[in-house]
C-alpha cells in the first residue's frame, strides 16, 4: 500500500527515532517529530519537516501533535 503522506515520529530525538526520521524522509513521507525540548537538533533538521512539542507521559500535551497526521510510529524508550 501507499506510505502516509505524514507520519508523527514520537522519540525522533533518539538514536533509533534519528533513523527513522531519515528513512521516512527519504521515502518521501513528511516527518513531524514529537520532542520534549523546544529546538530540534541539528542533525535531525534536514529529515523533519514539522515540529510538535509534547510529552508522551502528559497526554493533555498530544492532542496538537497528532491533529492531521496519517500514523504514528513510537521510537520512545522508557525513562
Amino acid at each position: 500500500g501507499a506510505l502516509p503522506s505524514t507520519v508523527l515520529v514520537a522519540g525522533a530525538t533518539g538514536a533509533l527515532g534519528r533513523e527513522v526520521c531519515a528513512r521516512l524522509a527519504a521515502a518521501g513521507v513528511r516527518v513531524r517529530a514529537l520532542t520534549r525540548q523546544a529546538t530540534l537538533p541539528p542533525a535531525l533538521r534536514p529529515h523533519v519537516a514539522e515540529q510538535a512539542t509534547g510529552d508522551l507521559t502528559r497526554p493533555a500535551t498530544l492532542d496538537a501533535a497528532c491533529a492531521g497526521v496519517d500514523g504514528v510510529f513510537s521510537c520512545a524508550g522508557a525513562p
